[in-house]
């Protein structure tokens, strides 16, 4: 069983501004004593209500929780074994964490805010390749144009602007970002919750076709159990900043433990 990624006893807590007696600041916790893996090849799907830590998780997983809220207090470690070489991502910086960065890409709820707006969709697809590789500018844009059409856009649509996309083709922009890289592991923070029912279906199934294209280990976080229930191999639910569950995601759901897991499958609705 090969583990990409081994999470120990990860614990986040953030800052509230306040201070507590004039001299401490107050800090509210984001997530507490998480412990998972991610096996090469899964779909590992984390599942809770709004508040109950899966974008700190995924924040952790991607290296940049210090870079968002520099006053958090991070403690544990997200192990990334690179290569039979382990690397915390909560302590690397610099070189190490550009060469880890390629191989772990994240796409996230809002494509609009994940977006130069001033920027061509080529453009925007082309960065992670400027900024992560040593590629010359006609591997580099031979790459967009392949990877655009991998994600179901146009090869037309390069000189065209964020403003001149629908949602769920903005989404694709992201997705297309991300995996141009050819990342190990891709982190999806809650990609399919702004779009439309329609539009959620047709980015679930380019995830499942660029998941067997590149061989990608996947952390697919939601609010909606159905999503789960169809497109992850493992869950973990996630309750107040704590796991209260995880295991195979049929078992889980055929079979659940946690009364909170329990409600969450007897609602059948989207959280």
């Amino acid at each position: 069983m090969n583990k990409l990624l081994e999470i120990k006893d990860l614990t986040v807590k953030y800052s509230s501004g306040k201070k507590v007696f004039s001299n401490r600041i107050k800090h509210i916790s984001g997530a507490e004593d998480i412990s998972f893996d991610l096996i090469k090849g899964e779909v590992l799907g984390i599942v809770g209500e709004s508040g109950s830590g899966k974008t700190t998780v995924s924040r952790c997983l991607l290296g940049l929780i210090k870079h968002i809220d520099k006053s958090s207090i991070v403690s544990g470690s997200v192990i990334y074994n690179d290569e039979g070489s382990p690397v915390d991502l909560l302590k690397s910086k610099g070189k190490v964490l550009r060469k880890v960065r390629k191989k772990i890409q994240g796409v996230f709820q809002d494509p609009d805010s994940s977006m130069n707006q001033r920027l061509t969709a080529g453009k925007i697809i082309e960065e992670p390749l400027l900024n992560l590789t040593n590629f010359s500018k006609a591997e580099r844009d031979e790459k967009v144009k392949s990877i655009l059409k991998k994600c179901g856009l146009n090869e037309d649509d390069i000189n065209k602007y964020p403003a001149e996309f629908s949602a769920g083709q903005k989404q694709r922009i992201c997705i297309a970002r991300a995996v141009v890289v050819e990342p190990e592991i891709l982190i999806a923070d809650e990609p399919l919750s702004s779009l439309d029912i329609s539009i959620q279906a047709q980015i679930l199934n380019l995830f499942s076709e660029l998941k067997e294209k590149y061989n990608l280990s996947m952390v697919f976080i939601t609010h909606d159990l159905n999503i789960v229930r169809i497109f992850c191999d493992r869950i973990i639910v996630m309750q107040n900043g704590k796991i209260v569950e995880q295991g195979i995601t049929s078992e889980v759901i055929s079979n659940p433990k946690h009364l909170y897991t329990k409600t969450l499958l007897q609602s059948n609705i989207s959280l």
